[in-house]
């Protein structure tokens, strides 16, 4: 009696491990997506919020999108001594598997102090996607774009929508208002990044 009663035991508690080390499992993945996840929002965020418009003749800061791709120029507050303008790309990539990949490419302009090899380009900024989408808002009209070509100002408001492989992820989804209105005789103040007048 007691054999079976300790195999009935070890049994009981073999399986309760098993289940909390599933759980454990589980909680550590997800934990891990969430942390990816922030991370993919501050740093577009980051870069986004911080976009130039752009200049007239193309040859300054540039400001560009449609419906899986965005080009732009940055000054990232936190590189404003180091590295000042910055050009940057997100964009998506294709995996074997068959999901996708938000890529960001942020190199430093020529101009820039900074040794291209200082910069890492092709950062992954969010793996195992489904589908990726950018709408761009502009506040005259109210509507959504798929695309952005105005050559001489940025959107108001741009939207990304992304889905995952995972069907148990729930959608991603930010708005990233774009706050750089600079007149064409602005000088950017690199201690504050503040306009001042030429």
């Amino acid at each position: 009696m007691s054999m079976a009663a300790g195999a009935l035991l070890i049994g009981t508690l073999s399986q309760v491990l098993i289940t909390i080390r599933d759980g454990w499992r589980l909680a550590s993945r997800i934990d891990r997506q969430w942390a990816e996840e922030a991370t993919a929002v501050r740093l577009v965020s980051r870069l986004l919020r911080a976009s130039l418009p752009p200049e007239r003749g193309g040859f300054g800061a540039r400001f560009k999108g449609d419906g899986d791709t965005v080009e732009f120029t940055s000054i990232p507050s936190q590189s404003a001594f180091s590295s000042g303008r910055m050009d940057g790309r997100l964009y998506l990539e294709s995996r074997q598997n068959g999901s996708l990949a938000l890529l960001l490419d942020l190199v430093p302009r020529p101009a820039s102090p900074v040794s291209e090899k200082l910069v890492r380009t092709n950062w992954v900024v969010l793996e195992d996607l489904e589908k990726v989408e950018f709408s761009y808002f502009a506040g005259s009209s109210g509507r959504a774009s798929r695309s952005w070509n105005d050559a001489e100002k940025l959107p108001d408001v741009i939207q990304l929508h992304a889905d995952f492989v995972d069907k148990t992820r729930p959608s991603l989804r930010m708005a990233i208002r774009l706050h750089q209105t600079l007149s064409g005789s602005c000088v950017i103040e690199w201690t504050s990044l503040a306009c001042r007048p030429a």
